[in-house]
């Protein structure tokens, strides 16, 4: 798993989600945390009570119009703030779409609701798997529309959720539920062996964390700077990456070889790409870009298995052809290089309109049409 895989989510803030299995002691809590951090701040409407984004008035809560202030020359008021960081420990309803405040409800004699926080923030969700299936459908709606409306208790409120969702999960305790795991777009895992000089580097930083190390504090703090720039540079440059048809054709065939349902995971893929070409500054999506959406998208929703089982009352191969005279085998010769000719003649037209695109495809799938992961 490597760290621009992570960054992909903050490039894409719609991309979907991420969900990390692991067993337990696998820093998976850790890793949700270290990702909050260098998330970049964000702009927003002096008044909101849901983070609403200036750039968008359509998306903004029902009652923002009340609430909003102007400056002097009649301008919306703004206020960049750092982006929320919310974990609902032991999630319930009222703390995954809001609940009444009981406080300002009592002031002002009628219901005053609070929403969540996590518009536009991370939505972090610990043992995902284990959420009440009520509560999964709550977070299905929510991730599927990107609006949490409710209507309960005396209150009718509608306002934007789009959430960046970090979801982890002990695989041994139990699977999440498929239609939950089907939005998120990309489910990674933990349980990765590190290799020795790996393990001495992360206990030697850890061990220098615990004794408060400014040396530490100051090299984290300049990387920490520098990703966030690159994120917010990588998000100017989403608006102008371009993913070919055929490139759009690739992740298409993969998913079908892969046995993958829906279209989430060409779609997914797609953007997943699109963000890694953003991330290194380029405009157009490369063969490195598409396989990496292959193996990190397509591939975990796949039904082929590495090794499947052999197929029984196989059907036996067809016989070989009748031998061929040899003046009918001439002939065919002479048809055949005269197809040729004409072929590469075609091939010669087209090369100079197709070589740059038909080089930003893979040559070879990753799942195989016959015997499925080909590896």
């Amino acid at each position: 798993m490597s760290a621009e895989t992570l960054y992909i989510f903050w490039t894409d803030c719609e991309i979907g989600g991420i969900a990390i299995s692991g067993r337990r002691g696998t820093a998976k809590t850790v890793m949700a945390s270290g990702l909050h951090a260098i998330l970049p701040p964000i702009e927003v409407v002096v008044g909101s009570m849901a983070n609403a984004d200036p750039a968008c008035p359509e998306e903004w809560e029902s009652t923002l119009p009340d609430c909003m202030e102007f400056d002097s020359a009649g301008n919306i008021k703004t206020q960049i703030v750092r982006s929320l960081f919310v974990q609902p420990l032991g999630v319930t309803e009222d703390r995954l779409i809001g609940s009444a405040e009981v406080e300002e409800s009592v002031k002002t004699g009628t219901t005053v609701f609070q929403p969540g926080k996590a518009h536009r923030g991370v939505l972090y969700i610990d043992q995902i798997n284990l959420l009440d299936e009520g509560i999964s459908n709550l977070l299905l709606n929510v991730l599927t529309d990107g609006v949490n409306i409710v209507e309960r208790e005396g209150i009718s409120f509608r306002h934007p959720c789009k959430p960046l969702l970090i979801a982890t999960y002990n695989p041994e305790e139990g699977a999440v539920r498929e239609h939950l795991l089907d939005r998120i777009a990309i489910s990674l895992s933990a349980d990765f062996e590190m290799g020795f000089d790996d393990r001495v580097a992360a206990v030697a930083i850890a061990t220098q964390f615990q004794e408060h190390s400014p040396e530490v504090f100051i090299m984290v703090e300049e990387e920490t700077e520098y990703v966030k720039t690159q994120i917010i540079l990588a998000r100017e440059y989403l608006k102008d990456v371009t993913i070919s048809r055929e490139q759009l054709k690739n992740l298409v065939l993969e998913a079908l070889r892969g046995g993958c349902q829906g279209h989430g995971a060409e779609l997914y893929a797609a953007r997943f790409a699109k963000s890694l070409a953003a991330l290194d500054g380029r405009e157009k999506v490369n063969v490195d870009n598409l396989k990496k959406a292959v193996e990190l998208v397509i591939l975990p929703r796949s039904i082929i298995n590495e090794n499947p089982p052999e197929q029984k009352n196989q059907q036996p191969p067809p016989p070989p052809p009748p031998p061929q005279d040899e003046q009918s085998g001439e002939e065919q010769n002479a048809e055949e290089e005269k197809e040729d000719e004409n072929d590469e003649e075609n091939d010669e037209e087209n090369d100079e309109e197709n070589e740059q695109e038909q080089d930003q495809i893979p040559e070879e799938f990753i799942f195989d049409a016959e015997r499925g992961f080909g590896g």
